[in-house]
């Protein structure tokens, strides 16, 4: 079974600097597999960063994902059958991970957050937001951290 982290480093030098790091305490926690570094055009890997990431993948710039946008476009580049996509400013402190791909495995996609139907989030009444979009829910997440598998259900 290939497992992989994904790292998404676009844009501003700082993102591919985050990364490295990330990258650093995923190889000490969790030595096991192998990371993935997504890059734009203007992203260039240095000598010793061959050490930290096994693997690069290219995102071509697309207007319609500016920004955090661009994770959604992670399911067409990652060459394995499951990823866990980390926000390059995170660090693996705990030699735990084993237990999130556990669960992971689980489920087609994965992402920490849950159903809201009332109050504040981001400045915005929940509510009236629903009553607006006639939507019956709204999922509150986090897209620091998700995972994914390669099959239907999770694209």
């Amino acid at each position: 079974m290939s497992e992989c982290y994904l790292i998404l480093a676009t844009g501003h030098p700082r993102y591919l600097e985050m990364a490295r790091n990330l990258a650093a305490s995923l190889r000490v926690m969790d030595g096991t597999r192998r990371i993935c570094i997504v890059l734009d055009g203007a992203g260039t890997l240095q000598g010793g960063d061959h050490a930290l990431f096994d693997d690069v993948a290219r995102l071509e710039d697309d207007a319609r994902y500016p920004g955090f946008m661009k994770k959604i476009q992670l399911y067409g580049l990652t060459p394995y059958q499951h990823s866990m996509f980390v926000d390059a400013d995170c660090l693996l402190v705990k030699r735990d991970a084993e237990r999130y791909w556990a669960e992971a495995r689980t489920v087609p996609f994965a992402i920490t957050g849950g159903r809201s139907t009332s109050g504040d989030w981001k400045g915005a009444d929940v509510a009236a937001l629903l009553r607006q979009e006639g939507a019956p829910y709204l999922v509150q997440m986090n897209s620091g951290v998700f995972c994914f598998d390669q099959s239907p259900q999770a694209r």
